[in-house]
């Protein structure tokens, strides 16, 4: 049974150490609650009846997101004119990451799946439906015997997805990446306007290496996995080491939010990142180049504090901006 988005207190420290730009944020996801569900839809509302004065009904968009949990699924078992028939015949379908391209149409994109391989050990983790117009798929693909994981947005109109905006990341260099996931859980639950404003307020908090109000956010046992190096961390002293390792050799590193999602527990944040290499890069000394990469964050949350979060970005595109005019090294002598 779909639940209606509820208010719910944020945790004390956090409200105590929120800056003036995340209280505006709450307060306007506070007054936008108040406004769209009102106790009388709150105790008797359906999503169903929201969605069918909309583009359907609650069972056709629950449909349309396990069509595209079956569209990767029938990639993985090789099927791919069973996976291109899940979306719309004038499907737009762009890949960014990883191998970028963008096609249009079924037929193309039947040739596209089937020419860069893409019908071999794929799988949808968890598909969200975001909100009326938005699908969100999360995902593992196996290339090289190495786990690189995607995030596919989709657009749906009039019943059905049109649009497919895919990110993936590179398949890590020092460890396996994640495994194939055996089964797909279907998120279709309405998501909650003060976990999406949290989310996003954390952007500011990283971009001003805020720690209280980041460690507010968190749960002291927070599990964060970096999807395109396969490290996964354990509890908030983790978490900070490893952010402060990843940022330290752009010490100015921000981060933009771009568009933003919640669905169930979750949040999926589309964010853009800038920073300029001036510090120690592993055996790169710094080059002050700029750099700048798209990716999205995912995150789970629990009793209002987040517990999970995936991060999907593109290593190899940061190495290629941090490399950008350096001269090529000498190939070692016989």
């Amino acid at each position: 049974m779909p639940r209606s988005t509820t208010h719910r207190p944020l945790p004390s420290r956090f409200a105590l150490l929120g800056s003036l730009a995340l209280a505006c944020s709450l307060a306007v996801a506070c007054e936008k609650q108040a406004t769209q569900t009102p106790e009388s839809s709150q105790s008797s509302g359906s999503r169903a009846a929201e969605l069918a004065a909309t583009q359907g009904t609650d069972e056709e968009f629950q449909a349309i997101a396990k069509g595209f949990a079956d569209a990767y699924s029938a990639l993985g078992y090789g099927d791919v004119e069973g996976a291109v028939a899940r979306f719309s015949e004038q499907i737009v379908w762009e890949t960014r990451g990883g191998a970028s391209g963008s096609v249009d149409g079924r037929e193309d994109l039947f040739n596209y799946f089937r020419n860069s391989g893409r019908s071999a050990k794929i799988a949808a983790e968890r598909v969200f439906l975001a909100d009326d117009e938005v699908v969100i798929s999360q995902g593992v693909m196996i290339e090289q015997s190495k786990g690189a994981g995607f995030v596919a947005i989709g657009r749906i109109i009039a019943g059905e997805i049109v649009e497919v905006e895919e990110f993936r990341t590179s398949p890590p260099a020092d460890s396996k990446g994640p495994s194939l996931p055996s089964e797909t859980e279907l998120i279709t639950d309405y998501g909650d306007d003060v976990n999406k404003a949290l989310a996003e307020s954390l952007h500011l908090a990283w971009s001003k290496r805020d720690w209280s109000t980041i460690e507010g956010s968190l749960s002291g046992d927070v599990v964060h996995h970096d999807v395109a190096s396969g490290e996964t961390t354990r509890g908030f002293t983790s978490y900070k080491k490893w952010f402060e390792g990843y940022t330290r050799a752009f010490p100015d590193m921000s981060f933009e939010v771009l568009r933003s999602w919640a669905a169930g527990d979750y949040v999926i944040v589309e964010r853009r990142t800038r920073g300029t290499h001036t510090a120690k890069l592993g055996e790169l000394e710094a080059t002050n180049n700029a750099v700048e990469l798209e990716g999205l964050d995912i995150y789970r949350f629990e009793n209002g504090i987040i517990v999970e979060m995936w991060r999907y970005h593109d290593a190899a595109a940061l190495t290629a901006q941090v490399n950008a005019g350096q001269p090529a090294a000498e190939p070692e002598k016989p």
